[in-house]
């Protein structure tokens, strides 16, 4: 994943990168916040129209402080709220240049909110030029954790394509070791 992240930031991508983190509870759409706070995107919030600027507000409250004029968000009551909240949340991360590379790492710890929206992003973006990198442990998302379930829809949906790694054996771990040290050990 990170050579791939690494090679597309060299071939012209812009790139973007976060992870999910068990420890901290889950934390809802945090991976996205981050995405929208990474310098590939934010600096493109700006030219969205201020209806998007302010539901995004709701996960980034500093875009109330640089765009003083905007709405308050009202509270998420209804489904179409939360489905302009998720279009939102979309467009703010596509309105980085294209294309666009998304690397979301330990995505088996990320929340049922973030696993949803993706689904959504993924959806909404289907002709962009985007590309959704996802890092995951088969052996911390079991058949019936979400993440299996949306890949499953995902696949048949979207062509998402799955790429089941081997662990490495100690031959392997040790040359990555040695790759990661710059000598061998």
């Amino acid at each position: 994943a990170q050579e791939l992240f690494q090679w597309a930031m060299r071939q012209g991508f812009t790139t973007a990168h976060t992870r999910a983190y068990g420890a901290e509870g889950r934390l809802s759409l945090a991976p996205v916040t981050e995405w929208l706070r990474s310098s590939a995107v934010q600096s493109s919030l700006a030219a969205l129209d201020p209806i998007w600027l302010t539901e995004i507000a709701r996960l980034l409250p500093e875009v109330l402080n640089n765009h003083p004029t905007l709405a308050q968000p009202e509270p998420i009551t209804e489904y179409g709220r939360r489905q302009r909240f998720f279009e939102a949340l979309a467009r703010g991360v596509l309105a980085a240049p294209a294309p666009l590379l998304l690397w979301v790492d330990d995505l088996h710890w990320c929340d049922q909110e973030t696993l949803e929206w993706l689904h959504f992003l993924l959806r909404f973006a289907a002709r962009r030029p985007l590309l959704m990198l996802g890092a995951a442990r088969s052996e911390a998302s079991p058949p019936e954790h979400p993440l299996s379930a949306l890949t499953r829809q995902l696949r048949a949906e979207v062509g998402v394509s799955v790429i089941e790694l081997a662990p490495l054996n100690a031959a392997e771990t040790a040359t990555l070791a040695a790759q990661v040290q710059g000598y061998a050990l």
